[in-house]
């Protein structure tokens, strides 16, 4: 994860294994010993506009190491808010709130693309979007240890 993204919570370290395509790497995303109920998360700020209508997809090929991810859309932006929890062992999306549409494919090699789709509602510019949150099993907040992990090797966020 580049410097134009924002880490609450985890540390990333890049290109630590090889991707899914010819190529392509993986970064480690770790959670934090935090010793509390939190989230750990990846953000980006001030990279999206919304016009209150259209179409957006989100995707991520991401690698389980001992996490699954759980992604959400701007609140503000998107009525009911959607979130999906992805199981990166099983490749079984769950709907969290919101009525997304979701899809996983599998990359090979344990490797799968994550993908949610969600009509925008309310219009904004240089929106910050949260990518991805790590997820234990249970939930989005939880008190990290400081070495559970997933890789990450590619993230967007696309108007269709």
């Amino acid at each position: 994860m580049t410097a134009s993204w924002t880490r609450t919570n985890v540390t990333a370290t890049g290109n630590v294994v090889a991707g899914p395509y010819a190529g392509s790497y993986g970064d480690l995303i770790t959670e934090s010993t935090d010793g509390a109920n939190v989230t750990h998360e990846v953000l980006r700020s001030s990279v999206m506009d919304f016009d209150g209508s259209s179409d957006y997809l989100l995707r991520i090929v991401a690698k389980r190491i001992n996490r699954n991810l759980n992604i959400f859309f701007p609140a503000a932006q998107f009525s009911g808010t959607p979130q999906v929890t992805f199981d990166l062992e099983t490749g079984v999306p769950t709907i969290v709130a919101g009525t997304p549409t979701v899809a996983m494919a599998d990359l090979g090699n344990g490797w799968w693309l994550a993908s949610a789709q969600a009509t925008s509602t309310g219009s904004g510019t240089n929106v910050s979007v949260r990518a991805f949150r790590l997820h234990n099993g249970t939930a989005a907040s939880y008190t990290g240890d400081g070495s559970d992990a997933v890789y990450i090797a590619a993230v967007g966020l696309h108007v269709v």
